[in-house]
């Protein structure tokens, strides 16, 4: 295809730390790819991102347009002063205004207070007249399954289940979580930099009994990572009869893209891959918490886990490692280790607690 630089045009890329391609990503590659069409004269035909673990995902961009077109219709209005509807996201946490998005959107009792419940599928829930909590938690699920019959089952089902566990406040057990039984249990968490591109700690809780032993592998500066890897797979390579466990989806990431940078065994990496439990995605599957966020904090705080440190979280963690690397104060690095040490135990805490969950049998629920 011809463009005005000649026999080829250009294409968008951008760099993202998720897994897969989103909506936000999509409308932003948008945005470049219309931009770039005003100046070479031809829209791109595909754009693409580069993920965590380094690997290209693409989408058709024209296939994107009209959402893009009716979204930046939105953001003018908004300009120009209409009120948008309330949306809570992750996202908003880190803003400073996070209090008063959160109040706002828990005065109208909006919808999009069900976790992963999405700008679209907020949307689409307002057109069938669905705007609150409420709304969705007294909707017959036949008549929702029905209107929505391009959504999965599951997905109704789970936005029910979440609006109806805020309603009540209370808790819902969907399963009993099946665990292995083993020797013994690491709990794994990594804290990282993203504007520095360093991923400086590898902690481990190690639990065997009723013992429990904290270690962690510490990077000195991005140079130094390659010698905690290593560290990490001599770690690995002495375990036996075991589980890893970890929240979230972002340390097989880190492992993934350790392992491709500075190399790691076939069997190693089968050996941590056939071990590593996500907790997230067991808590999700097993029970509905009256929560907006499933995060570790929020789950863990939930169920009555206290971190030590009040002001402790993953953005303070970078900012004390960057102060730490430019004053070497030891104070300094034994908060970032204390903090990484109660993520690891708040892990343990919250599969303590799923262990100990099961259904209620139709006898407990009329006791």
């Amino acid at each position: 295809m011809k463009s005005a630089f000649g026999d080829h045009y250009y294409v968008v890329y951008d760099i993202k730390s998720s897994a897969e391609i989103k909506d936000e990503h999509k409308f932003q590659l948008a945005f470049y790819s219309v931009i770039l069409e005003r100046i070479q004269g031809v829209l791109p035909r595909e754009a693409y991102i580069i993920n965590a673990a380094g690997e290209e995902q693409g989408f058709v961009v024209d296939d994107f347009l009209d959402y893009f077109h009716l979204t930046r219709e939105r953001i003018e209005r908004v300009l120009e002063g209409e009120k948008p509807p309330p949306f809570l996201k992750s996202s908003c946490k880190q803003s400073p205004w996070y209090s008063l998005c959160l109040e706002d959107t828990k005065g109208c009792d909006d919808v999009s207070l069900v976790h992963r419940l999405s700008q679209n599928d907020q949307r689409r829930l307002y057109e069938l007249g669905i705007h609150t909590v409420k709304d969705l938690a007294v909707a017959k699920m036949d008549d929702l399954a029905s209107q929505l019959e391009d959504w999965q089952f599951d997905k109704i089902l789970r936005f029910h289940n979440q609006a109806n566990v805020l309603l009540t406040n209370e808790p819902m057990i969907l399963k009993k979580p099946d665990f292995p039984v083993v020797a013994t249990e690491i709990y794994f968490d990594i804290e990282s930099d993203p504007t520095g591109g360093i991923d400086y700690l590898l902690g481990v809780l190690i639990k065997r009994g009723t013992k429990t032993e904290y270690q962690a592998f510490l990077a000195k500066d991005k140079h130094d990572e390659e010698r905690i890897w290593r560290e990490f797979l001599n770690f690995l390579e002495g375990l036996d009869d075991f589980v890893i466990y970890h929240y979230s989806y972002y340390e097989r990431q880190v492992f993934d893209r350790f392992a491709k940078e500075y190399g790691i065994s076939l069997e190693l990496d089968a050996k941590f891959k056939s071990h590593a439990i996500d907790l997230l995605k067991i808590t999700t599957e097993a029970v509905v918490l009256p929560l907006y966020f499933y995060s570790l904090k929020d789950v863990a705080k939930y169920l009555g886990f206290q971190w030590q440190s009040q002001d402790a979280g993953g953005a303070e963690s970078v900012v004390w490692y960057n102060e730490y690397l430019k004053t070497k104060d030891p104070a300094i690095l034994d908060k970032i280790l204390k903090y990484n040490e109660d993520d690891v135990r708040a892990t343990l805490y919250v599969k303590a607690w799923l262990e100990k969950q099961k259904p209620k049998t139709t006898r407990e629920k009329l006791d």
